[in-house]
């Protein structure tokens, strides 16, 4: 079309018009166009002349023709696939961390799927996407990787807001597919049980952005979630028998749960004694405001050590998405001259779409925090005001706000059995949140 309205073609030849467009419309504009330019239209397998009526409507009617066939042929391509999803078959596109596709199926990749259900449970014990996403960076936890039918590989990307939200509602991972609004029973295999992805989607529909999920329960353990094992590195779950009218809690590595106690020998501690230490460090955090403040101006300038990064990220996004974009402005072309391979153009289509959708929200994500690094309003009056408060309102909070309180402060407690070592490390922003959470208490 460039070289069109360069006056550099004198013909289009053509096998079928169909080959040209097949829509009326894109159709239209490009023969009023080449009769503009006094370009000649031919096709070599159709006899038909533009320079009489009678040979205009033969022209309007083999067009009605091939838009019809294209549009035929998607719903078509449509029916199949609904067909096939009924059936409990995968159909095609982005593989998803967990499974592996061999001969059009999937089949459990066993590491992976470990990594799945670990997923789901880190959401319920942070109680929401962005907490969970941190822990996910912080573990290196990303989303698959494999290698495409060119044989290229396609490495797994961080995991985002809509990415984890993306994995925790898919039905794939209970033994479903989804076909239009109605979920049927698939050819594979589960890889979280029913009731663990119904807690989760509990969760989410309930907005619990800010509040973990019930690891208090009736014993009060505010550490679940946070507290890890310093010998191997895995999360600590609270447990608790009874003897007698005596209760005894305790907190154990997860390593010792799955493969019993030679694997991780003395990961144990009793639950009250750990509680008091982390809980003891909370409640003096107003003892020393000049160490404090010290502490948040370098947390300040930390931050502000990252613009550079974040904003040389932002630019690198905003050059893939526009790339992405172009890509699927194509296939939604090939997609509308419909072919034999539309099913594959539709699945590259929802990829790309998935893609577009990370990237933006990643950018949200840098454009958010740059403007809070530039509105950093936390002053020192209002600080030494929350730290003063801290104490009192501390010792009036119930185990799950203790618990939330600890999230908001704790990026992670490890704890070593074997030499009785205790590590808590704050997160960067601990002390603006606090800040925070005591304001909005003394506002309420």
């Amino acid at each position: 079309m460039t070289d069109v309205a360069a006056a550099k073609v004198d013909v289009v030849a053509i096998y079928k018009l169909d080959r040209l467009s097949r829509s009326l419309v894109d159709f239209a504009k490009i023969v009023d166009l080449l009769q503009k330019r006094g370009i000649a239209l031919v096709s070599v397998t159709q006899q038909f002349s533009t320079a009489t009526s009678l040979g205009k409507l033969t022209l309007g009617i083999l067009m009605s023709f091939a838009q019809f066939e294209r549009e035929v042929i998607s719903e078509r391509t449509k029916d199949k696939v609904l067909a096939t999803r009924r059936r409990g078959a995968w159909t095609g596109g982005r593989p998803v961390l967990g499974y592996d596709v061999r001969d059009k199926a999937l089949v459990i990749n066993k590491t992976e799927a470990d990594l799945v259900r670990e997923i789901f449970r880190l959401y319920l014990d942070h109680g929401g996407l962005v907490a969970t996403v941190a822990e996910l960076e912080r573990r290196g936890i990303k989303n698959k990787s494999w290698v495409n039918k060119a044989g290229k590989p396609v490495h797994g990307t961080p995991f985002d807001k809509n990415g984890l939200r993306a994995l925790l509602t898919n039905p794939l991972y209970t033994g479903k597919v989804r076909c239009g609004s109605e979920l049927v029973a698939g050819r594979h295999d589960a890889i979280v049980d029913v009731a663990l992805f119904d807690e989760v989607q509990d969760a989410l529909r309930n907005h619990r952005r800010g509040a973990p999920r019930n690891t208090t329960n009736r014993w009060g353990a505010i550490l679940s979630g946070i507290l890890r094992c310093g010998r191997c590195g895995a999360a600590m779950s609270h447990a608790a028998n009874t003897r007698g009218n005596r209760i005894h809690r305790y907190y154990i590595c997860q390593t010792v749960m799955k493969e019993g106690a030679d694997a991780c020998p003395g990961s144990r501690a009793p639950a009250a004694q750990i509680e008091e230490v982390v809980t003891a460090k909370i409640r003096g955090i107003g003892a020393d405001p000049t160490v404090l403040l010290a502490t948040l101006n370098a947390a300040r300038q930390a931050r502000l050590a990252q613009q550079p990064e974040l904003i040389a990220e932002s630019r690198r996004i905003t050059n893939d998405r526009t790339e992405l974009t172009g890509q699927r402005k194509n296939l939604l072309d090939a997609l509308q001259h419909g072919g034999v391979a539309a099913n594959t153009i539709a699945g590259r289509l929802a990829e790309v779409d998935e893609q577009i959708s990370r990237l933006q929200a990643r950018h949200d994500e840098i454009a958010t925090a740059l403007a809070a690094m530039q509105n950093d309003s936390i002053d020192e009056v209002a600080l030494r005001t929350a730290l003063a408060e801290f104490a009192p309102i501390w010792d009036q909070l119930l185990p799950k706000e203790r618990a939330r309180i600890l999230r908001l402060l704790i990026a992670e407690v490890r704890f070593t059995g074997a030499t009785g070592e205790l590590t808590i490390e704050f997160r960067d922003n601990a002390i603006e949140a606090l800040a925070r959470d005591t304001a909005n208490r003394r506002s309420a």
